[in-house]
């Protein structure tokens, strides 16, 4: 059986799609495996300014700015005191942020992908892969291909590291609870996120495109082991305790009319980032705290570079895998000691669990 590609990227959102979009422009026969049909929203919707060079190098931008995504001017932070801290995008040579479209993101990713000749496969979730000489076997939805490389973009659960036997490193136990409110009253106009720091972990809000907002608690998930968290009466109780987001909440009536979901946002990393025939990206290979606010931008630049690695000593592997590992090895280390730096800063619980283990 001949090999129908020669990379299958295993996983459709940023970085996923991103390494497809360029390895198929530098003119390797990629496969991109979506599990889904059709994307969905998801949470995590923040773009960091520094994301439009990506997207403008990628030859998106211009539709991106067609898209309706929500211009975002700045970040607001109640941290390490009860006072409100402004961070405005004015000076940013990048311009602003955007509160992303999540749906309508990935969908411009995937079909910038399909339109440079990669191959999408929607609906196709892969149940089983299997190393061959000189390649991989696998099975998504209904089809089967064989693929010589492997890139896992499979989010936090590193599909294909673990299944090969290799560990994850998880840092903690962070969980993010939220919902989407809907106000009732007034002109909410408000683009920026705010954080707010609490005893019990941190909170962060933010307008949608949709004209909704998020509403979401991050915490560890043993200390909602006797809470009754599932019900939107307790996600409203929790968010009139801080004091800046339930002045928000009240303001403008908001309502909560779906009840609150509950996702992974712990910090982790795989070991190794690549081995015989396969590699990772975005937060298969590496997920940061959602404080940092740089989730999206970096599985942007993790699947450019991954694909580029790739490509450069194709169909040999080199230095440019061995360079790449490296660069994510300097990314984790920055971003270990900015989260450390950035947590001590708060020190209003000490004696609180919650801020004890950071």
């Amino acid at each position: 059986m001949p090999f129908e590609a020669d990379v299958a990227v295993i996983g459709g959102g940023p970085a996923g799609a991103v390494a497809a979009l360029t390895l198929a422009k530098l003119g390797l026969r990629t496969m991109l495996l979506e599990g889904r049909p059709t994307p969905i929203w998801k949470i995590g919707e923040t773009l960091a300014p520094e994301s439009r060079q990506i997207l403008q190098a990628l030859g998106v931008w211009n539709q991106f700015e067609k898209d309706g995504h929500l211009p975002s001017v700045g970040n607001c932070s109640v941290w390490g005191s009860d006072d409100i801290l402004f961070k405005d995008f004015i000076f940013n040579p990048h311009g602003c942020a955007f509160q992303l479209n999540r749906a309508r993101f990935e969908e411009l990713l995937q079909n910038a992908a399909e339109n440079a000749g990669s191959l999408v496969w929607r609906d196709a979730p892969v149940q089983s892969f299997e190393r061959r000489r000189e390649g991989w076997d696998l099975a998504a939805g209904k089809k089967s291909l064989r693929a010589r490389w492997l890139i896992d973009a499979s989010g936090r659960r590193s599909i294909v590291a673990r299944r090969l036997g290799f560990p994850r490193l998880i840092l903690d136990r962070l969980v993010a609870i939220y919902a989407l409110g809907a106000a009732k009253r007034g002109n909410d106009q408000d683009n920026r996120t705010l954080v707010e720091a609490r005893p019990d972990g941190w909170w962060y809000t933010a307008r949608t495109p949709s004209g909704q907002r998020t509403f979401a608690l991050q915490t560890d998930a043993e200390l909602l082991a006797r809470e009754e968290w599932r019900t939107s009466g307790w996600l409203r109780k929790r968010v009139q305790k801080t004091l800046h987001l339930g002045s928000i909440l009240e303001t403008y009536g908001y309502t909560f009319p779906a009840l609150p979901r509950l996702t992974s946002a712990h910090s982790g990393r795989i070991q190794p980032y690549h081995g015989e025939g396969w590699l990772a990206v975005g937060d298969a290979a590496q997920s940061f705290d959602p404080i940092s606010g740089q989730g999206i931008f970096a599985a942007l630049l993790s699947g450019k570079r991954a694909a580029r690695a790739l490509a450069k000593d194709w169909p040999q592997t080199g230095t440019a895998l061995t360079e790449y590992a490296l660069w994510l090895e300097w990314l984790w280390k920055r971003f270990l000691n900015d989260r450390r730096a950035y947590y001590e800063t708060e020190r209003r619980w000490p004696h609180h669990s919650f801020w004890q283990r950071t």
